[in-house]
């Protein structure tokens, strides 16, 4: 008897060694992931500051290329100043320290320190591409963009992609199929057929050209000035001319909406991206050849906002443009993390548009212009004007 019974108190006491012994290390367990956790947290953490703060030297590069393109800017507007080339010629160096050759930062062992002493920021490098390939643009509905047609190679064609998946948001494609283009109303109060939110907007382009260096306002009534309205369809084409606009003519005056293709596939095409696409040859400027043409090109976008991009050809040669808008290729550094980042930029002249003021008057009250045509000196008065 005495037996059996040593023999179950060694069971129940190996039962407690193993239940203890098991919970020891579910407690040794649970806190050594706990900790690692922790650790593993506290050290994503500490990459995602040190990756910000390497990506706001980076950008502190991009603030600096801008302080050099301003000064680039000062020279092209002042004749007398010869300082123009030389400018153009460190930015457009393969350098990393071209801002240091121009004077607008002091590059100390190959980085310029940024921020405070504490944080140990410095970017390492910023080069400056002047020339680059096609212009981006959101376009607001109603809000026209002035692009100057810049290059240092002679051009002859342009061409404008427009309406992106983005500009979708989510919605399915469509795009009108009509061969007979129809102005439509832009909002559901209006009475009529309404331009449909998943379609592409009809663009409104207009050209302004001339001899460089030698303006004559009466030109722009002869040939100079032109305008062409894109009306996006699944019936168009692409291939387009400002030479069609006839305004002029007295003849034909009327100046019909062009037909532009615009397709679903396109906006999927890693080469493309854009649904629409026009390309429009410019007629040589009055007095002057493509070799020596100063070009703008006016945008704006009817029935909803889009995002465009525009390129610059001679003949099918596609061609850069010349600090239109330069790109800036910026690397940041916080301890031993660096980021790289790149910017396009344009420089201003404290106009409203980044490019050109899109307009000679704008006003925010009341506008009011009151005048007729007549050929009878007596059927002449001024009229009054009440907004």
């Amino acid at each position: 008897m005495s037996r059996i019974k040593v023999s179950r108190v060694a069971d129940r006491g190996g039962v407690s060694i193993f239940i203890v012994v098991f919970t020891a290390l579910m407690v040794t367990i649970v806190t050594a992931s706990f900790v690692q956790i922790v650790l593993r947290n506290q050290q994503i953490a500490s990459n995602n500051d040190l990756s910000q703060s390497a990506y706001d030297s980076a950008m502190a590069g991009v603030e600096d290329a801008k302080r050099a393109l301003v000064r680039l800017r000062e020279c092209e507007n002042d004749p007398s100043n010869d300082c123009e080339l030389a400018i153009q010629a460190a930015l457009n160096s393969p350098d990393c320290d071209a801002l240091g050759q121009l004077g607008v930062v002091t590059f100390d062992e190959g980085e310029v320190v940024v921020g405070s002493p504490e944080q140990n920021q410095a970017y390492t490098c910023v080069k400056v591409k002047l020339n680059t390939e096609g212009i981006s643009k959101d376009l607001e509905p109603g809000i026209p963009v002035v692009i100057p047609l810049k290059s240092s190679t002679p051009f002859n064609k342009i061409k404008i992609h427009w309406f992106t998946l983005e500009d979708l948001n989510g919605s399915s494609f469509g795009v009108s199929n009509t061969a007979t283009p129809t102005l439509l109303k832009s909002s559901s109060g209006d009475s009529g057929e309404i331009w449909q939110s998943n379609w592409p907007p009809m663009l409104r382009a207009q050209l302004i050209q001339f001899r460089k260096n030698n303006l004559q306002l009466s030109q722009f009534e002869s040939g100079n000035a032109h305008t062409l309205f894109l009306y996006p369809t699944s019936a168009g084409i692409t291939q387009h001319d400002f030479g069609t606009d006839l305004r002029m003519n007295p003849i034909t005056s009327r100046n019909s909406p062009r037909l532009v293709y615009c397709s679903e596939a396109n906006l999927t095409d890693e080469d493309n991206g854009y649904a629409c696409t026009a390309e429009i040859t410019l007629p040589n400027p009055i007095s002057g050849t493509a070799a020596n043409r100063e070009a703008y090109l006016q945008l704006m976008s009817i029935y909803g906002g889009t995002t465009l991009a525009v390129d610059l050809f001679n003949g099918p040669t596609k061609i850069e443009f010349n600090g239109v808008q330069p790109e800036v290729d910026s690397t940041g550094r916080a301890s031993d993390l660096f980021r790289r980042v790149k910017a396009r930029l344009t420089v201003t002249d404290g106009a409203r548009d980044p490019f050109l003021p899109n307009a000679a008057l704008s006003t925010e009250g009341n506008l009011c212009k009151t005048f007729f045509i007549t050929d009878a000196v007596n059927e002449y008065e001024t009229g009054e004007c009440t907004p």
